[in-house]
């Protein structure tokens, strides 16, 4: 070929490049899934979670009685970041939630931040 590679050989690393992405969107799907299962058996129905298509976040809207500002201000006394929904808003407004990131971690550790995040809510709702 013209960049001295043969043809069979520049199909390999493409269909390699593909299954690489590939298996990145599945990992990214199951942290999803993780988040979800997680945050229904550790934190029950103080975050509603909407369903999840794609992305590396996803907005986590709080139950009555639970203030975003009152969360965040608790996590940073645990040395926990949580970002309220507010943060994101071009117009500022109180939007009742925070945001979840979860792509970047391992499963493992979104479980142990969920159950982090599940303790700064008890927390609040004994205050």
């Amino acid at each position: 070929g013209v960049s001295g590679t043969s043809a069979p050989r520049r199909r390999q690393r493409i269909g390699e490049r593909h299954r690489r992405r590939g298996t990145r969107v599945v990992r990214v799907i199951a942290l999803a899934i993780a988040v979800h299962v997680a945050v229904e058996r550790y934190v029950g129905g103080a975050l509603r979670l909407p369903e999840i298509h794609a992305g590396l976040s996803t907005p986590a809207y709080l139950s009555r009685g639970f203030f975003a500002r009152d969360l965040v201000e608790r996590g940073k006394e645990r040395q926990f970041d949580l970002w309220s929904l507010d943060r994101f808003a071009v117009k500022r407004r109180y939007l009742r939630g925070l945001l979840l990131g979860f792509a970047a971690f391992p499963e493992r550790r979104l479980r142990d931040s969920v159950i982090a995040l599940a303790n700064v809510i008890d927390e609040a709702a004994r205050a």
